[in-house]
């Protein structure tokens, strides 16, 4: 589920390059910038020194919460996107599609982030009373206690990519 929801809408973008549609490449971009952006922004913001913080309320959370961020990790997301939409200059591509792939990365971390920390699920492990992202945890069935049952991880990042990918494609036609 993780490789589609993370790679699925660049797989379309590809196949619309290899029928030869010029806004393939924007869609590729994007949609791998996103999700290279946000799981950079993860990685390089375990390692910031404070605290991150809701990107909804600016409250300091612990590290793991869906929707936390920090300045090093956004930072981070930021090179990620940039590098990926790069990959455009390997090819050949126009300024306008790599510049449009890195804006649509930005902009699916971002979306990552609020979907995270608002409407995705979140349940209660009854066994050992962690705060997890999964229906099952310690063996049980959790409990809900917020979000939408259906908006789990995977969904937030098929909505991350798709954003970034529908973003790069809009911008790339300004």
């Amino acid at each position: 589920m993780q490789v589609l929801a993370n790679g699925g809408i660049a797989a379309v973008g590809a196949l619309a390059v290899a029928a030869g549609a010029a806004l393939g490449w924007p869609l590729m971009l994007g949609s791998l910038a996103a999700s290279q952006a946000d799981t950079w922004a993860t990685e390089i913001g375990q390692t910031a020194a404070a605290p991150p913080r809701l990107i909804t309320t600016g409250r300091p959370v612990p590290r793991g919460t869906s929707g936390a961020v920090s300045w090093k990790g956004t930072l981070g997301g930021a090179a990620g996107a940039l590098s990926m939409s790069a990959v455009g200059l390997a090819v050949g591509l126009a300024a306008g599609p790599i510049l449009a792939g890195g804006i649509g990365g930005l902009v699916g971390m971002t979306a990552d982030s609020v979907l995270g920390a608002t409407v995705q699920a979140r349940y209660r492990c009854g066994a050992c009373h962690a705060e997890v992202e999964t229906a099952r945890h310690c063996r049980t069935a959790t409990q809900l206690t917020r979000g939408r049952r259906w908006l789990t991880n995977d969904m937030v990042n098929v909505i991350g990519s798709s954003l970034g990918g529908l973003i790069g494609m809009a911008a790339s036609l300004v």
